[in-house]
Formats: structure tokens, sequence, C-alpha cells
């Protein structure tokens, strides 16, 4: 798995550091994640190198984290998303850019570890997908990434 972490607090970032990596030593998993103050910088490093998953502080200076977790599904539609913070006044705003959670601050083990296990599950089992020929080259699209399929004829 490989997750961003955006928070303008250095404090929670901090935090949610030291969560993630002690559910990695618990789990004995591989998990790799990357921290970012700003959303900026997150959309930046996204665009090229992909999350499976966004811990995103709603309340950032800017670009706040809604807005950002808008942008990313124009190029990144299949992530998982969960917000922070310590206001609930968000929760439903989270759930328009179909947020897998949303966790209050402090964030709390069992609750993060809780996400953590269902995505490494997900990422265990093989996923099911469609196998195409398209000219040449024979490409699989994951059924969990499809959105939409049209069929005109024999195309």
């Amino acid at each position: 798995m490989y997750l961003a972490v955006c928070d303008d607090q250095k404090s929670d970032l901090d935090e949610i550091t030291a969560l993630l990596e002690r559910w990695q030593e618990e789990q004995r998993a591989s998990l790799r994640f990357r921290c970012f103050r700003s959303a900026p910088e997150l959309l930046d490093s996204a665009e090229r190198s992909p999350f499976t998953l966004y811990l995103l502080d709603v309340m950032m200076p800017g670009i706040d984290s809604l807005a950002s977790a808008r942008e990313s599904r124009n190029f990144d539609s299949g992530a998982d998303a969960v917000f922070l913070t310590s206001s609930p006044g968000f929760a439903y705003e989270s759930y328009s850019v179909h947020a897998l959670d949303y966790l209050l601050k402090p964030v709390n083990a069992q609750a993060l570890f809780a996400i953590l296990d269902l995505l490494a599950l997900r990422e265990q089992r093989p996923q099911e997908g469609l196998t195409l020929k398209c000219g040449a080259s024979i490409i699989r699209i994951l059924f969990s990434r499809l959105s939409y399929v049209g069929v005109a004829g024999r195309r």
C-alpha cells in the first residue's frame, strides 16, 4: 500500500506517522507513505505517482482537503480517501467525494487500523477484471476501475 498523509500541523503528521509505523510493525506488513504539509504539494506528487489511500486533514490553509480530494479524482478515481478533523461538522461533505471514512482527531489507533486492515485484505485478494485487445496490445482493466462499458455491434 502507498499512502499519502496531508496535514498542515506537524504534530498531527507525527502522530499519524507513528500510528502507521505501529500498524506496519504489528502486522509485519509492507507500507509506504509520504507526508505533505499542503494540498498543492500532495496533488503535484499524486499526479506523478498515485496513492492507494489519502489521509487528509479537512481544515488546511489554501486548498482544503475536500477540494484536493475532488481534484485527485480527476487522475486517480480508484484511490480511497479518509478525512481527519477535530470537527464532526464536515462529515456529511466528506461523503460527496466518496470518502472511505471520516476520523476525528486525535485519531484512534483502533479506527485507523481497521481501515488499514481492510485495505491490506483488499490488496491480497486477486481482483477480477476485463482483458481486452486494443490494437496490437492486450490490456487488463480491473472491474473496480470501470465506471462505464458500452457495446456497439461487436465493439
